[in-house]
């Protein structure tokens, strides 16, 4: 029932159930306004200049049509993504592999230097669809003729402002002359600058303009909190976190799929906690039963994922810790928009994750403190 109506929510854009099904998973309950006005010029391959701010769900109003578009057996880049930053650039293709994960064979490439620069640059050999960086790197990589842009359909210069700012400019000056003239070309800024009109007016083909203004989010006024970890390390994580939190009653536990939340289910399991799991696969009489269990305290954490959260009566719920964290802003509004003020939000950021993290406290308006633990002690 859930999937069938988060479904329903996007498929006036005429997705592909692969990416209707990913979309399910990642827990978006309706595209947002800026996707709503994003998503249908960029299927129909016009360009597009858009303003707009942090936590609006510009990522994916960008990455779901552009994989609508893509020839799974073309193994040449596709799509081009320009970020100021190898971080943004990872963070993106993240968004491509989470997004593409019902789609057979699909591969995505941040090129941002670095010790894997080598492993990289053997799977751009093999064929990658998506490819994300900075001009800098970009052009180098064009340059020594291990990019090729021949198949490009796609550009998109996410964050334009500031890589107009940052010193691209000759970089991407140079990289547009050795794309195809014959291109769609994504313009994504946090504001119109006199260095930006001009480029847009140089390199794009009558475009779309998409103007949506800061709208402050109405985030309730919660305890909210971050820990930084590293990924392999995210389980003992939070269970050191349920072990240190003195006010811990029950837990809302947020993660991005089905598969995960199964897992980690059978991971609290193993170590003693009474916990179940909600998520887009659950039939609802086995969402009210989980919710009626912890009502009646026969289970203190429950596992879900985006998809199920309005499913949970979270009276009861103490803590709501964001086990992966969420793909943009709105989504972190959505999680967190009914607790009572009574709450603790928790989060496990790995440390390329920062970048997001910081999209969210600017999209919310404020800062989430870090999380300082004390030692456990030790035993004599």
């Amino acid at each position: 029932m859930i999937a069938q109506h988060l479904n329903q929510a996007f498929a006036a854009f005429k997705l592909s159930r692969p990416l209707l099904m990913a979309v399910v998973e990642a827990g978006y309950e309706a595209p947002s306004q800026l996707q709503q006005a994003c998503i249908p010029p960029i299927l129909s391959g016009q360009d597009l200049v858009v303003e707009t701010h942090a936590g609006s769900g510009k990522t994916l109003a960008f990455v779901l049509p552009l994989l609508e578009g893509l020839d799974l057996s073309d193994r040449l880049p596709q799509v081009l993504v320009l970020t100021p930053s190898g971080e943004e650039a990872i963070r993106i293709a993240e968004a491509f592999q989470h997004l593409a994960r019902y789609l057979p064979g699909f591969h995505v490439m941040p090129l941002c230097g670095g010790d894997g620069q080598v492993v990289q640059l053997r799977q751009l050999e093999r064929g990658v669809h998506v490819v994300i960086g900075t001009p800098r790197w970009m052009l180098g990589h064009v340059e020594k003729n291990r990019l090729t842009l021949t198949d490009l359909r796609t550009l998109v210069l996410d964050d334009a402002d500031e890589l107009l700012r940052a010193g691209f400019q000759e970089d991407l000056d140079a990289l547009f002359r050795l794309m195809p003239a014959k291109r769609q070309t994504l313009v994504f800024a946090s504001g119109r600058t006199r260095a930006l009109t001009s480029f847009v007016e140089q390199h794009l083909v009558d475009p779309v303009t998409i103007t949506l203004p800061q709208v402050p989010l109405d985030i309730p006024a919660l305890r909210q909190r971050y820990w930084q970890v590293d990924a392999g390390h995210k389980l003992e994580a939070l269970i050191r976190l349920i072990e240190i939190e003195s006010r811990f009653e029950a837990a809302l536990i947020f993660v991005h799929t089905p598969s995960e939340a199964e897992s980690l289910t059978e991971k609290m399991s193993a170590r003693g906690y009474a916990v179940a799991t909600i998520h887009s696969h659950t039939p609802g009489r086995q969402c009210d039963l989980v919710s009626a269990q912890l009502v009646r305290r026969h289970i203190d954490i429950i596992i879900a994922t985006d998809a199920a959260c309005q499913q949970i009566d979270l009276e009861r719920i103490s803590h709501v810790i964001h086990y992966d964290l969420p793909c943009d802003t709105s989504v972190y509004q959505v999680r967190i928009a009914r607790a009572p003020a009574a709450h603790t939000i928790l989060l496990l950021v790995t440390p390329h994750e920062m970048s997001m993290l910081h999209d969210i406290e600017h999209g919310i308006g404020s800062a989430i403190d870090p999380l300082a633990l004390p030692e456990r002690s030790r035993e004599h």
